[in-house]
């Protein structure tokens, strides 16, 4: 375990990358014995630039390796005696060597994005995502566990109420979804609002389960009645469960005979509650001009953030400036300019006088989104 080891492309790769003369580099991150003298290895691929979204680019070091986040777990069976042979590998040297490979960065494969290389990278997500996010459960915190609703496997927040690493059981206090669950109670609670996808309820149910049910973490945050009723729901439990994050404001009355919602005060004691990501303003906001501003994403982060407002838009793109103009709100005196940045920089140095030109001291804040992301 440890070593960079190289051995040969099957011929479909060879096939696919073109890659004939090339070996493959392994970082073996796991080790499996089968017959005697014979291991299975678990690797995770090391990538040459030309194995890279920057494969086009003449790159300055050709003994450079990129560690990946790409294993062969699910793949055919890497046995070591086709191993080439081990390489000696430098890990992110303080200079550059001449006479052996280095790794600086790890190459994450779903984003085309190179990062830092961080110990945590040199074991997949597939081998140890489980097994050691179970090590950190404790009672009261909010998981997802899996089941099957009709047919199609879901997942479903629920509170650890005891757990059992040992026998690798725990009872979970089970969680209904207000919208799917409970609408026909809705009426009775005098909710007049459109019910939030990701709004929970607590109920005094509780269930044993298997560690092995446990997906991964959730985030649930208590919403009291008067922001439910007023529709001031805190950013971003407020993205329909984006990023793992559920609301709850109401629990179920214990009777079967006539179960009712009833407003939450609080949370239980042992109930680990979601983050409060609100952000207090202090002092006035900022003042933005947001320039390849897309459909305005960034903008918008940066709005609900707390510190700052772009008061003018410039895009390329008229559907780009179009969708914000339709998502703007009411009232809202964002300026829009659709054109090229190098226009927009021309005319504000010039001196043009227009409504969608900033003026000096107008802007306190700039936001640019280039590169496009899927650049």
């Amino acid at each position: 375990m440890g070593d960079v080891v190289a051995f040969n492309p099957t011929q479909e790769e060879i096939k696919f990358w073109g890659a004939a003369n090339w070996q493959w580099f392994g970082y073996v991150q796991r080790i499996v014995r089968k017959d005697p003298g014979v291991q299975r290895l678990y690797i995770l691929y090391l990538y040459h630039p030309r194995e890279t979204n920057i494969f086009k680019a003449t790159y300055p070091y050709e003994n450079e390796l990129f560690f990946s986040d790409k294993c062969n777990c699910t793949e055919g069976e890497l046995l070591s005696t086709e191993i080439n042979g081990k390489y000696d590998v430098k890990w992110t040297p303080s200079t550059i060597p001449t006479d052996s490979y280095f790794v600086r960065q790890t190459y994450v494969t779903q984003d085309s994005a190179f990062v830092s290389l961080k110990s945590a990278h040199k074991q997949c997500m597939c081998t140890t995502q489980k097994t050691s996010s179970i090590k950190e459960y404790a009672s009261g915190d909010t998981v997802y566990l899996s089941k099957t609703l009709n047919g199609c496997k879901i997942l479903e927040p629920v509170v650890i109420a005891l757990i059992d690493k040992v026998t690798g059981k725990a009872k979970i206090r089970k969680l209904l979804r207000l919208r799917r669950d409970c609408s026909h109670l809705v009426p009775t609670s005098r909710r007049k609002q459109e019910i939030a996808v990701n709004e929970v309820v607590l109920t005094d149910e509780y269930e044993p389960v298997t560690l092995s049910r446990i997906e991964r973490r959730c985030h649930i945050r208590l919403v009291p009645k008067q922001d439910i009723l007023q529709g001031k729901l805190p950013f971003p439990y407020n993205r329909a469960g984006a990023g793992d994050l559920w609301m709850i404001s109401m629990g179920l009355t214990a009777s079967k005979d006539d179960p009712r919602l009833m407003s939450l005060a609080r949370l239980p004691d042992n109930f680990c509650e979601g983050k409060d990501y609100s952000v207090p303003v202090v002092g006035r906001r900022l003042k933005g001009l947001s320039i390849f501003s897309g459909g305005g994403g960034l903008d918008q982060g940066f709005h609900e953030g707390g510190g700052v407002d772009s008061e003018t838009s410039v895009d390329f793109s008229a559907q780009a400036i179009h969708t914000q103009r339709a998502n703007a709100p009411e009232g809202s005196n964002v300026q829009f300019f659709c054109g090229s940045v190098d226009d927009y920089l021309k005319a504000a140095l010039s001196g043009r006088q227009h409504e969608s030109i900033a003026r000096v001291g107008a802007v306190n804040f700039v936001a640019a989104g280039s590169p496009c992301p899927g650049m």
